[in-house]
């Protein structure tokens, strides 16, 4: 049996699984709402299955219906009663028939006559480890495994429907080839060209159609030359590549798979073998079927690349959280705790550095159970804590919080979260910020760089920044405005970039009366800007959430840690002094069994 072998020879090639991609995927939003369809369908599937003989909400039912209108004349149908698939009008009206009774229903005066044939009750199993080994599901042994198998399924339709997704694999199909080094044959580069020829020329005419209808411009630059030479190199560097994985798996094709191609093709086009053999030579079959090998495992590499990149991006998502908790402080540990035991599901807003003001803490002298400890010790106890815990920090700044019927959505960095409640452990943030700061924002003066940063393109702007976390913003900023003043509460700003001015003496005020219109100096210096951002870790919680009684900096709480808005409570510096970590620490976890009573009062 003889192979079909390439002149052309691939001299190196690095592991390709050690280039990142990460980078180059396209975007995909995770649709909560799909995976949860999909998972309940798993259920039901996998439910008990009774036959009952009358009809009730839920029940699967074979039936045959007789009516002058042809909507209700149909024999042998399955109707999911009370889900609205077909109609729900005549799905109602269902609802107490009997199995082999001829039944007379009118439905929006329309009389039907119906004969239910089986009536089918499923009883949805519960969604637990154990429950799902039972489905015989391939790969899925854990609750964990459904939601991704279900995960997988929605990122390979993406990647089916989505040219972007094929740009990722022509972008690793690229840097592939650019790590490796060819040893190509003429022979095989002249079989390429005559196919690229005629590739080239259906692409000249379709271009020219274009043109004609108006749809490209016919004097746009068009590198005919370059494209014939990258598809001809490019395909055959494929197929090289692809030869060689062939070879080590010891499956080349042979002159076998050629004859069968040939037979296939004469068929298909209605001609002689010998003429099919002209058209398409044993060389043509190699590259052709050699690159496709290639070609197919770049595909499904990137495919793998995706879901486990995505997975882990969106794992943790959910479509509604049962508590928000914004602040990682002492109050906010020690309520993400708490709820973590009774199996909350929690989205916690703050950074890494925890409590910048227990971090600063050269001695802790009064926290039951320590000795004396410095800050700092103390804040990596609370971090090894929430690594047993298995608790995750989100570090986005959560800039606001709207109250609606089924709960909350947080803002945070241009992201939105959905919540049942929210806890707010923010510490002790002055109220007002800088003069006019409140009275304009969202008229000039904004929180977050990533959501209005777009609205300044070209204009001037002025920046404060609280923290070195944030300077990657004021970069953000500066590649849309023209010009950039900005004034950091720390020192040694690592920003450095042409059209960004620091300033040495600090803000007073925000200066316009229906739009900001400048700012100003605490020498008097005035300063003339279109917007104003303000970097800090917390914004001021009667800023966030409109509605919240507050008492100066403090929100007003009761014992049990309620606010004025129903479903938002709060815990430690934020709720008033004294400012100790011992009080932050209790109140968080009343707030938290608060939640739970509330979650469960509330049927959540």
């Amino acid at each position: 049996m003889r192979i079909l072998k390439l002149e052309s020879r691939v001299i190196k090639l690095e592991d390709y699984k050690k280039i990142d991609l990460k980078s180059d995927l396209p975007k995909f939003t995770l649709d909560t709402a799909k995976l949860e369809k999909d998972i309940k369908r798993a259920q039901y599937a996998n439910g008990k299955k009774c036959e009952e003989d009358t009809v009730e909400k839920g029940d699967i039912v074979k039936l045959t219906c007789v009516s002058s209108e042809p909507k209700f004349n149909k024999s042998g149908i399955f109707v999911a009663v009370g889900k609205n698939i077909w109609d729900k009008d005549f799905e109602e009206k269902l609802i107490g028939c009997k199995k082999n009774v001829r039944e007379e229903l009118e439905v929006n005066g329309t009389k039907i006559t119906v004969n239910i044939e089986s009536i089918v009750r499923t009883t949805v199993p519960p969604l637990t480890d154990e429950s799902v080994k039972t489905w015989n599901i391939d790969g899925v042994n854990t609750v964990e495994d459904l939601r991704r198998h279900f995960f997988n399924r929605q990122v390979d339709v993406f990647r089916d429907e989505d040219e972007d997704a094929d740009i990722a694999v022509s972008v690793f199909f690229g840097k592939v080839i650019d790590s490796s080094e060819f040893d190509l044959a003429d022979s095989d580069i002249g079989t390429m060209k005559k196919t690229v020829e005629a590739q080239i020329e259906e692409v000249k005419e379709l271009r020219k159609s274009y043109i004609e209808a108006g749809e490209i411009d016919p004097n746009e630059p068009w590198d005919i030359e370059n494209i014939f030479k990258n598809v001809e190199s490019q395909t055959v560097k494929a197929a090289v590549i692809g030869y060689g994985m062939m070879e080590e798996k010891g499956c080349l094709l042979t002159e076998e798979n050629y004859a069968d191609e040939i037979k296939m093709r004469a068929a298909l086009l209605n001609i002689s073998e010998a003429e099919a053999k002209t058209r398409y030579t044993e060389t043509d079959y190699a590259i052709e079927k050699y690159s496709q090998c290639f070609f197919d495992l770049l595909d499904n590499y990137v495919g793998e690349v995706m879901k486990t990149v995505y997975w882990e991006q969106n794992k943790n998502k959910r479509d509604v959280y049962d508590v928000a908790v914004i602040g990682a402080g002492p109050a906010g540990l020690s309520a993400a705790l708490t709820l973590k035991l009774h199996n909350k599901s929690i989205v916690w807003f703050g950074s890494d550095t925890l409590s910048d003001k227990v971090e600063k803490s050269e001695k802790i002298a009064n926290y039951a159970g320590f000795e004396p400890i410095s800050g700092e010790e103390l804040n990596n106890k609370f971090r090894a804590q929430m690594k047993s815990a298995k608790l995750e920090l989100t570090d986005k700044t959560v800039t606001q919080i709207t109250k609606n019927k089924s709960g909350f959505m947080i803002l945070a960095d241009n992201e939105i979260f959905k919540a049942k409640t929210v806890l707010m452990s923010v510490g002790a943030v002055p109220p007002k910020g800088f003069e006019n700061e409140q009275e304009l924002l969202g008229h000039g003066v904004s929180y977050c760089a990533t959501c209005d940063g777009f609205l300044y393109k070209g204009k001037t702007i002025f920046v404060y920044c609280a923290s070195k976390k944030y300077e990657h913003e004021i970069s953000y900023l500066a590649e849309l405005a023209s010009k950039v003043y900005v004034y950091t509460s720390y020192d040694n700003c690592s920003v450095n970039l042409p059209n960004v001015e620091h300033l040495a003496t600090p803000l007073k005020a925000v200066i316009g009366d229906n739009r900001v219109t400048g700012i100003r100096l605490s020498d008097g210096t005035e300063i003339s800007v279109d917007g104003a951002f303000f970097l800090r870790s917390a914004v001021a919680a009667s800023t966030i959430l409109k509605g919240l009684d507050t008492d100066g900096a403090h929100i007003v709480i009761n014992r049990d840690t309620e606010t004025s808005v129903k479903g938002c409570f709060a815990a430690g510096d934020c709720t008033g002094r004294p400012y100790q970590i011992a009080k932050a620490v209790g109140e968080g976890n009343v707030a938290a069994h608060s939640i739970v009573k509330y979650l469960s009062e509330t049927g959540e």
